[in-house]
């Protein structure tokens, strides 16, 4: 939805079609954890528990455009908050991240389990995900400028 309005205001320059994607960007960050737990070492504000069965604390659902989304947002309000909560979700992403073994560049389904819920204590980490959702989080990184890579020299 916050993609829609952003992409409304770019195409009309609407300021109401801006203030829907900022009220709609501002309702869809109420379900974040809104800070560090303090019982957790790993990661928990920005985080959100989305597992129906286990109460864990995940930041893998960014196949909906999370970063892009509070990147533009920042871009068009200079509101200092919606950078913050974009380099919030991109430390989180980046810890979840794999850096070595068979599953190198992956990301885990969970950032913490502060309810215990896996039973495997509070800074579980569990499950790598290999799909097209890690792929998109890398593009959309690249494209925002916030990650360098080799080939392009950058």
């Amino acid at each position: 939805i916050v993609q829609y309005w952003l992409d409304k205001y770019d195409r009309t320059g609407e300021k109401d079609a801006l203030e829907h994607a900022i009220a709609n960007a501002n309702l869809a960050l109420l379900s974040w954890c809104p800070k560090q737990l303090s019982w957790v070492k790993n990661p928990t504000q920005g985080a959100s528990s989305e597992q129906q069965h286990y109460n864990q604390y995940s930041v893998y659902s960014y196949g909906n455009q999370k970063l892009r989304c509070l990147s533009r947002l920042y871009k068009h309000t200079n509101d200092p908050f919606f950078s913050q909560m974009l380099a919030r979700m991109m430390q989180n992403k980046i810890f979840t991240q794999v850096t070595d073994g068979p599953y190198k560049g992956s990301m885990h389904e969970a950032i913490s389990d502060p309810w215990l819920e896996r039973k495997h204590g509070f800074d579980y980490m569990n499950s790598p995900y290999t799909s097209e959702l890690v792929l998109d989080l890398v593009l959309q990184l690249i494209e925002m400028d916030l990650v360098k890579t080799k080939n392009t020299g950058k």
